[in-house]
């Protein structure tokens, strides 16, 4: 094993092999679609939420004035 690596791989290798971005050839096609619409829909709503917080936040403020 080299510096800093633990018998289950490196940190970054654990953590694809959890989400399901490794290239295990049992994976079922089912579980990547999954993975990618999971990956997707985090990918929007860290996107979106700011704007929605930021669009809430005007329009609570312009109806307190």
């Amino acid at each position: 094993m080299g510096r800093g690596e633990t018998a289950g791989g490196s940190p970054l290798r654990r953590v694809r092999r959890r989400v399901g971005l490794d290239r295990n050839p049992l994976r079922r096609r089912v579980d990547k679609i999954e993975t990618y619409v999971v990956l997707v829909l985090v990918a929007l709503f860290t996107l979106a939420a700011p704007v929605a917080a930021w669009r809430t936040g005007q329009v609570a403020y312009r109806d307190g004035v």
